[in-house]
């Protein structure tokens, strides 16, 4: 199943996956992972443990790697996103990130964060640990739903587009904008660069 496809069957419902203490962001990331990466669940305890113990489970750092939270990190469409445990109880939370964000907020999917049913939720760093990154993205980018990366060096969300046989034009950004969960675009500089990192990671949906 596809990135996609995942968020499309289970948004909106609530996921006890492993039937154990009801419904719990470990939920989340175990029924993702093993749909969408097949990786068969494994136990953490803690949802902040997917990160600070990330080297315990060979399944899980097979398939993926750790990058910590940094000023300039902005998680990636189908990361999973991990904070440390002044949420959940001293537990953290897990979720998994949409691709909408830069680097003072970001948007994931979550499960059991102010409601039980998995929801779109925007968050700021507050106790951000960082990001478990699939190596093979193919399932999240899902083959041609993506446009191509562009070159490292455009500046400009609309030239950029039109480097990969795009329409550059502002109605035409206004749609990706929407397929990318960019809110209420208005081509603020800081819309446009959060799109135009999107476009040089190859991770910027079509709408």
């Amino acid at each position: 199943m596809t990135f996609d496809a995942f968020i499309k069957k289970y948004y909106a419902t609530t996921i006890d996956y492993d039937g154990a203490a009801g419904v719990q962001c470990v939920d989340l990331a175990k029924l993702y992972l093993q749909t969408v990466f097949d990786i068969s669940p494994f136990s953490v305890g803690s949802a902040k443990n997917y990160y600070l113990k990330f080297e315990q489970y060979p399944t899980f750092s097979a398939k993926f790697h750790k990058l910590e939270n940094t000023p300039e990190l902005v998680p990636l469409k189908g990361d999973l996103c991990v904070w440390n445990g002044i949420y959940g109880g001293g537990n953290g939370h897990v979720a998994i990130a949409s691709g909408a964000g830069d680097t003072r907020r970001f948007c994931s999917y979550d499960v059991n964060w102010n409601g039980k049913a998995m929801k779109l939720v925007e968050h700021n760093y507050n106790g951000f640990l960082g990001v478990l990154r699939a190596d093979d993205r193919s399932p999240i980018t899902d083959g041609g739903a993506c446009y191509p990366a562009c070159d490292a060096d455009y500046y400009s969300i609309a030239d950029a587009l039109i480097s990969v046989g795009a329409d550059g034009s502002y109605t035409h950004r206004r749609r990706i904008a929407a397929a990318n969960d960019i809110r209420d675009y208005s081509g603020t500089a800081e819309q446009n660069t959060l799109m135009l990192e999107l476009l040089k990671e190859g991770v910027l949906r079509k709408p």
